[in-house]
């Protein structure tokens, strides 16, 4: 037994560096200071997008005095850029993998930067509607290839790689809230502030349609025979729970960055300035905990992080929620971020691990997911508002992350059970012998 423990360690160690040799070899041979320039490349797109992620909670008491929508409709905003992104997944999961990654994601980010424009100068409610519906095309779309590209880049260090990755996404996320309170109170109106980020983004487009042209990246490998088949992803019950934490997670996420400005507010009587500062503060604390996450060794098991992580940060913004005190809440807002930060590169780091030649795919389905969520959540939320009062609707944020919990629970106790069944297999080949 114990010599057949030992082969099967060995035939799991060359299947990893099998792994590992062809995500190499998908590098093209790129040399350091190559791969260096192009994630650098990487980070600056991914920190420049995730700057409108966030710029619409605060702006959304504008949005809807202007345009004089309901609380439902101002969701609807949302709503039409997830059901862009869920679009733009479907698309990037098929192709991420055959298609250049650079290329497609300098595409989408021409098009994101484009839609940014358009929002800028939209004329009617149904008009920006449409536009929103682009940017989330255009955004998801640059955020699934980015992590795949990401992975591919450095595959000896993709856990770290990619918590640094969204680190820099919360920095711009951060920054979303903080500049736009900013230069509002300078009384530059919502639509030249996205006029404005559009010309910043243009910019880094063309830094890293640079880096590109002088650092090609290889063509993308003949995956007809190569990769497996997608049903090896669509059997698989751990993906199917793991897209279950996300749709918890970014239920939870969506929710706080959409509603969370106008329900202090409205429903607390905090200022604007107040309100902004606690969208800051989840993102601060979502970027330490990500950030203290890419020191942690390779080794770590992610699950118990994710499980632990969502029912201390449940736990903390309920009680911020129940006890409804501005400071309160937004110390409370910061402690889930903090606890819960590193939930979806640990996500996207777990299934690119079990699918490491489908990581275009893997991340896909991940994404796909906190899409479906994104496109419903804010609207749900909105309508339970408008029916129940603000302060239930704003509950689902906390409970939610208990959900994420029991979920990542699950998926720990079907590894275990895994692992013993195969011992017992061990155990009945042993007695057989």
């Amino acid at each position: 037994m114990t010599q057949q423990r030992r082969s099967a360690k060995y035939e799991e160690a060359a299947a990893t560096n099998g792994a590992q040799t062809a995500a190499r070899r998908q590098q093209g041979g790129l040399t350091g200071r190559s791969r260096t320039l192009l994630i650098t490349g990487v980070y600056l797109l991914m920190l420049c997008f995730a700057v409108s992620v966030t710029m619409l909670g605060p702006l959304m008491p504008e949005l809807i005095a202007q345009y004089g929508l309901r609380l439902s409709e101002g969701g609807l905003m949302v709503s039409a850029r997830s059901i862009g992104g869920v679009l733009a997944i479907v698309l990037g999961g098929l192709l991420a993998d055959r298609w250049n990654k650079g290329m497609f994601v300098a595409a989408s980010f021409l098009i994101y930067v484009i839609s940014l424009f358009f929002i800028a100068t939209a004329p009617l409610y149904t008009v920006l509607l449409v536009m929103f519906f682009f940017l989330g095309a255009s955004t998801h779309m640059v955020d699934v290839v980015n992590n795949a590209l990401a992975a591919d880049l450095y595959p000896e260090r993709r856990g770290a790689i990619l918590n640094i990755l969204h680190t820099i996404f919360g920095v711009g996320a951060l920054l979303g809230p903080l500049l736009t309170r900013l230069v509002m109170g300078q009384g530059v109106s919502w639509a030249a502030a996205f006029g404005a980020l559009g010309v910043v983004c243009a910019l880094v487009l063309v830094v890293f349609s640079v880096i590109l042209w002088r650092h090609p990246l290889p063509p993308a490998a003949d995956t007809s025979v190569d990769l497996p088949s997608p049903k090896a992803l669509l059997t698989d019950v751990r993906m199917f729970l793991l897209c279950g934490i996300m749709i918890m997670y970014v239920g939870h996420q969506i929710g706080i960055v959409t509603w969370l400005p106008m329900y202090m507010q409205d429903s607390l009587g905090a200022s604007p300035d107040l309100a902004s500062l606690a969208l800051s503060a989840l993102w601060m604390g979502i970027i330490l905990g990500r950030f203290g996450c890419s020191r942690l060794p390779a080794t770590v098991d992610p699950l118990p992080i994710i499980a632990y992580g969502g029912l201390a940060g449940g736990i903390v913004l309920t009680l911020g929620f129940v006890l409804q005190m501005p400071l309160l809440l937004t110390f409370s807002v910061a402690l889930a971020g903090l606890f819960t930060g590193a939930t979806i590169p640990l996500l996207v780091n777990a299934a690119c691990e079990w699918f490491p030649r489908n990581t275009g795919t893997a991340s896909s389905m991940i994404f796909l997911s906190g899409s479906l969520s994104a496109m419903l959540i804010p609207w749900l939320m909105g309508l339970v508002a408008e029916l129940f009062g603000f302060w239930l609707a704003m509950m689902f944020s906390g409970v939610s992350l208990i959900f994420v919990f029991a979920l990542s629970i699950a998926v720990m106790r079907l590894t275990r059970a895994s692992n013993e069944s195969l011992l017992v297999a061990d155990g009945e080949m042993e007695s057989r012998l």
